[in-house]
């Protein structure tokens, strides 16, 4: 962008210039007086901030121009502009508006506007470009153009923001208390992948996927993506629908929108707690009204009542989905709002594994992928913390793997000799899912993981935040009372190894799970095992360690667990992670059912490659298991 501008020269520096002094001093003194003053107004203060981000960014050129002529020394006060896209096609416009109260209402304004594509405007918009060329480069008669000066510009950077301004200084005080305003928090900053996400999304006519790492801030980029809507539509009202998983991300979703100055409400659970208070802000909506949010878990999204309110809506409405790809599942995708003006899909992994249907769905629905911001990315920025990788390889014992063998077996009647690939979560049920089921149970809650993980926990009893992903299994399935997976884990840790640990399943109550993960964050518990609510979206950037005794092969869910663990917090520099992995041995195996076994170690070894990548030790990770892959012929994989 280039900008010619006048100075304000007063009586002083009008007596310096008939004096003789030099114009160009004259010219400097005046703008670094204009730009040092203490009584700066709002928004004229927070609009050099914008011009100073431009100058510093490289963005903008300016230029001084004074009248000289022979009645001697004046200011420029021609006013015109030029607009020109990537087709090469022109706005040009003469004249100006005062943009004041009085000026808008009393004064008659005139502003001349000219299209390059509108061949009555052709020739006018061609002339405005020639007499700005000429102008910049110092060839209009009676101007002359001066180079902005140096001390100036220094001084004009002074007024430089932290991050790229987004608001308008004119529109009402972001930073201001009024409880449902939103606003950005006092503390908040912006990073610069951030301010891309929100203009693709914006360029995208309000809707799109953004494929962001774990951990590299969706939630904060999405608020201020719905401030900016809110903002566009007013005097329109607005209502927000966000949907996310579980519970746990509605709160605390809930949470970070109060710090935004949102006021949700919150939907989950018993209607109870929140049909009527949504119904009666629905049913009050108008006109110049604060937006409506609402932040819904899948269930409750998904329930009769909160649909029979969406039906309701009768204005913009903007659809956000935390952990998007859940909505490709066929109980969700029927339920997409098409009313919804505007949508934002968040997800590390918004493409469906294997189901390309639901994938296809998802991205025609919220209109593609059109941010990406990886793993790696975010590490080398400094946004992520590195990690470093160790996979544990488990033996099954005698009786687990004469039942692992048995379950195999019947599992190769059941697919023949066909080379097919099989997988639990797209098969309807039978017998062949009933097997694949009982076969990753056994893998899940081998004695042999436990072992393996107490000697690993007993190197680390003085530590703290620690995270342990256990199986949903139990470990005896004839017995009368069966001990679950966790609470053997839990047992052992606590008994054995005599940390403070406690559990976090499904069943634990929400101001329960609140408390367990402060108690983690604060090291007052040194080890949390959970199941599987702990995999999406929720933060605890304290945890340094994770330790995977059970996943699924789905490469969404080790792609989140390991999220986990690499959120940036005081004193952390680097996140360790420790997958077990049961191989059974390739000696035990006979030929009928090696082919089986080997491409369900290929799966396991798939996500050991996705690990080992981009890990600070993946060279030494991946060649602990060299052997491993020598013998069931993967060595293809890494």
């Amino acid at each position: 962008m280039r900008l010619v501008a006048s100075p304000i020269l007063n009586e002083e520096d009008g007596q310096a210039i008939r004096e003789g002094y030099e114009k160009r001093e004259v010219i400097e003194r005046s703008l670094v007086r204009e730009l040092a003053r203490d009584d700066m107004p709002n928004p004229v203060g927070e609009r050099l901030g914008f011009l100073a981000w431009m100058v510093a960014e490289g963005l903008l050129d300016v230029r001084i121009a004074l009248v000289e002529n022979e009645q001697g020394t004046g200011m420029y006060h021609e006013k015109f502009g030029i607009y020109k896209d990537s087709a090469n096609n022109l706005v040009a416009f003469s004249g100006s508006a005062n943009e004041t109260v009085g000026g808008l209402i009393n004064n008659f304004e005139t502003v001349e506007v000219f299209r390059s594509w509108i061949k009555a405007d052709t020739e006018r918009a061609n002339s405005r470009v020639q007499n700005f060329d000429m102008l910049w480069k110092g060839n209009t008669k009676g101007l002359k153009i001066y180079d902005f000066p140096e001390a100036a510009r220094r001084k004009l950077l002074e007024f430089r923001p932290r991050q790229r301004p987004l608001f308008e200084p004119e529109e009402e005080d972001l930073s201001s208390d009024v409880e449902g305003v939103p606003r950005l928090p006092r503390d908040f900053s912006l990073r610069y992948y951030q301010i891309s996400a929100i203009e693709k999304w914006f360029t995208s006519n309000g809707r799109g996927l953004w494929e962001m790492a774990t951990g590299t801030g969706k939630t904060q980029t999405a608020l201020v993506a719905m401030m900016e809507a809110w903002k566009h539509i007013k005097p329109n009202p607005l209502y927000v629908s966000i949907v996310c998983p579980f519970k746990d991300l509605v709160e605390q979703w809930g949470k970070e929108a109060r710090k935004f100055g949102i006021s949700p409400i919150l939907c989950y659970e018993s209607r109870k707690n929140w049909f009527q208070d949504l119904g009666n802000a629905i049913a009050s909506f108008g006109t110049g009204k604060l937006p409506i949010v609402s932040i819904a878990t899948n269930a409750s999204f998904a329930g009769k009542p909160y649909q029979e309110i969406i039906r309701q809506v009768n204005a913009p409405m903007l659809f956000i989905v935390d952990e998007v790809h859940n909505f490709g599942s066929s109980r969700l995708r029927d339920l997409l709002p098409d009313k919804a003006q505007y949508r934002l899909g968040l997800s590390a992994t918004p493409i469906r594994h294997r189901d390309k249907k639901g994938t296809d769905i998802l991205l025609q629905y919220f209109g593609g992928v059109v941010f990406k911001y990886t793993l790696v990315e975010a590490i080398d920025s400094g946004y992520l913390t590195p990690y470093k990788y160790y996979p544990i390889v488990a033996y099954l014992n005698g009786e687990e793997l004469s039942e692992y063998i048995d379950i195999t077996i019947q599992i190769g009647k059941l697919i023949g000799s066909t080379d097919q690939d099989f997988w639990i979560d797209e098969m309807e049920d039978g017998p062949l899912k009933m097997y694949l089921f009982k076969r990753a149970r056994i893998l899940g809650r081998t004695q042999a993981k436990m072992a393996k993980l107490e000697e690993t926990m007993s190197k680390l009893t003085n530590s703290t935040h620690n995270l342990v992903y256990c199986s949903d299994a139990s470990l005896s399935g004839d017995g009368l009372s069966p001990t679950r997976h966790i609470d053997a884990v839990t047992k052992l840790i606590g008994r054995n190894l005599e940390m403070r640990v406690d559990s976090y399943t499904h069943l634990t109550p929400v101001d329960e799970r609140a408390k367990l993960r402060q108690m983690l964050a604060s090291g007052e518990l040194q080890v949390l095992t959970a199941i599987r609510c702990l995999d999406e979206g929720v933060d605890i950037p304290e945890v340094r360690r994770g330790f995977i005794l059970a996943s699924s092969t789905n490469p969404r869910q080790f792609i989140q667990r390991r999220g986990r663990l690499l959120r940036l917090s005081e004193g952390k520099d680097r996140a360790e992670l420790f997958d077990y992995i049961v191989i059974p041995p390739k000696e035990e195996m006979g030929d009928s059912i090696f082919s089986i076994e080997r491409r369900l170690v290929r799966r396991e070894m798939e996500r050991v490659v996705k690990f080992t990548k981009d890990a600070e030790n993946g060279y030494l990770a991946l060649n602990r298991l060299l052997e491993i892959r020598k013998q069931y012929n993967l060595l293809d994989l890494g």
